[in-house]
Formats: structure tokens, C-alpha cells, sequence
């Protein structure tokens, strides 16, 4: 399969997951703890997707290397480097958002549960 068709069938999803972490989070706790498990569920697909970009790039990498090399013999390591990352950029930026929603469901959910345990403390002191 190719890096575009494999974006392209996956782009609903990640943008789905990405509204889910446009809600703020709400203030009841029923309905935060709701809202944690949804897109917490999210996570080990986003890690499996990262891997899978992952290895879309390390193939374009190789890919752009072989035709430099084919079609310039002489250039400079840091001229190489730089043509490579050019020719992979779509493919990286992609991996990056799925990395970065990764870290974003992190935050969230760590969030979550310092919000959590602030309301059981308010709970506990105001119920004392």
C-alpha cells in the first residue's frame, strides 16, 4: 500500500479524534470520567498508527536517498540530508500530528485525573 492511500483512509479518524480533543472537559464527574475513557480508548490505535507512519517514512527516506544518489554523485552529507527531508516532509508531518495527538491524549487524561482528585478531596472535605 502507499503512504498517500494509507493517509487518506485513516485522515477520518485521526480528525475524529482530534474533535474529541476540541471538547473541553467537563466540570461533573461522571461526565468527565466519560469523557477520559473516550479518548483514552483512542490511544493504543494512535500508538499502532505512529508505528505504521513510522515506517512509511523510514521506506520514503530510503526511497529519496536512491534517487539522489542516482541522479547527483557529488553532494554534501548536510545537502543529502536536506533533500531527503524535503522530499519525505508529507510524510513526516503526518506521523507528527498522529505523535502529537498521542501527547495530547496523555495530557488529557492526566488532567483528568488531577481534576478527578480535586473533586474527590472537595467531596471528602465538603462531606466531613
Amino acid at each position: 500500500m502507499k503512504f498517500n492511500d494509507w493517509k487518506e483512509r485513516h485522515e477520518q479518524e485521526v480528525a475524529e479524534i482530534r474533535a474529541l480533543l476540541d471538547i473541553s472537559l467537563p466540570d461533573d464527574p461522571e461526565a468527565l470520567w466519560q469523557a477520559v475513557r473516550d479518548i483514552e480508548a483512542h490511544y493504543g490505535r494512535l500508538q499502532y498508527l505512529v508505528a505504521i507512519a513510522d515506517k512509511f517514512l523510514d521506506e520514503a527516506e530510503c526511497q529519496a536517498l536512491e534517487t539522489l544518489q542516482r541522479q547527483h554523485e557529488k553532494l554534501a552529507a548536510y545537502e543529502k540530508e536536506k533533500m531527503v527531508n524535503a522530499a519525505v516532509s508529507e510524510v513526516r508531518a503526518f506521523r507528527d500530528l498522529i505523535q502529537g495527538l498521542i501527547e495530547a491524549v496523555k495530557q488529557r487524561v492526566m488532567l483528568a485525573q488531577s481534576r478527578m482528585a480535586y473533586m474527590r478531596d472537595l467531596y471528602i472535605k465538603g462531606g466531613a
